[in-house]
């Protein structure tokens, strides 16, 4: 597609500059909501420091356990010059497990109520992804199967036109966060947005897995990420029917 823009001769990488804006994006929309769910400024900042963290941290390494998972055993897979080729890419899951982990573990420590972390959180989250595919699809990676109609993309690394799936699944994230300005189900059940979340995400995106065509989703029966969604639905469910978070009506400066 668009890989690099250049600014005079130098390229810039679509893919980096899209995660810039996909950042810049949810943390606007984290500023904008956060008196909704009596978020301090300072705290804020402190937490999406985390996420960014989170975010890079577990996507790398998420996606490097896949790859030892499915080369380690070729030759030449554990050399030097290798190890850049395992963390060149980065799986979602991995960064939003990772990006949660240390909001909570930040919340925990401030003694904040974690309903309200996790609902501001789950405005950024959806917000991010669907920016954040748009640089996958003009990186030329997460390409879908093989078609021939008219919402086809070109090839990436094959000749082939290519289901656009990055943009189905910024589609996904969008219809979801709106579906949450909407109905804004944090209303009725306080803390109940992170989960719910987790829950739609992870139904929308195992299906969509099935129209995936990159070689880097991993196939164990079903693809990589199947496996996270199914296991996140199961504790997101959980969640839902345990989880007391109360949130505090209390408004922070």
């Amino acid at each position: 597609m668009m890989p690099y823009v250049y600014v005079g001769n130098e390229p810039l990488p679509m893919y980096f500059l899209c995660c810039i804006l996909a950042l810049l994006t949810g943390s606007a929309l984290a500023f904008a909501r956060r008196r909704v769910f009596g978020i301090a400024k300072r705290d804020l900042r402190r937490i999406l420091i985390r996420v960014v963290i989170g975010i890079f941290v577990g996507g790398k390494l998420v996606y490097a356990i896949g790859q030892i998972l499915m080369h380690g055993s070729e030759p030449g897979f554990w050399t030097a010059g290798n190890w850049t080729y395992i963390f060149e890419g980065s799986v979602f899951y991995g960064s939003l497990i990772g990006a949660t982990a240390l909001v909570l573990l930040y919340a925990k420590r401030r003694q904040m109520p974690l309903g309200n972390v996790t609902d501001l959180m789950t405005c950024f989250a959806p917000a991010a992804q669907a920016v954040g595919r748009v640089g996958c699809l003009l990186a030329g990676c997460c390409y879908g199967v093989e078609v021939r109609h008219m919402f086809t993309v070109p090839g990436t690394i094959y000749a082939e036109p290519r289901l656009p799936w990055p943009l189905l699944e910024a589609a996904l994230s969008l219809a979801i966060l709106v579906f949450f300005l909407i109905a804004k189900p944090e209303r009725k059940r306080p803390g109940a947005l992170f989960p719910l979340y987790l829950i739609l995400y992870s139904a929308g995106r195992f299906v969509l897995e099935f129209f995936r065509g990159d070689a880097s989703r991993g196939v164990w029966l079903l693809s990589t990420s199947q496996w996270i969604a199914l296991v996140l639905i199961a504790l997101a469910v959980v969640w839902l029917r345990k989880s007391k978070f109360g949130r505090s009506k209390q408004m922070q400066a």
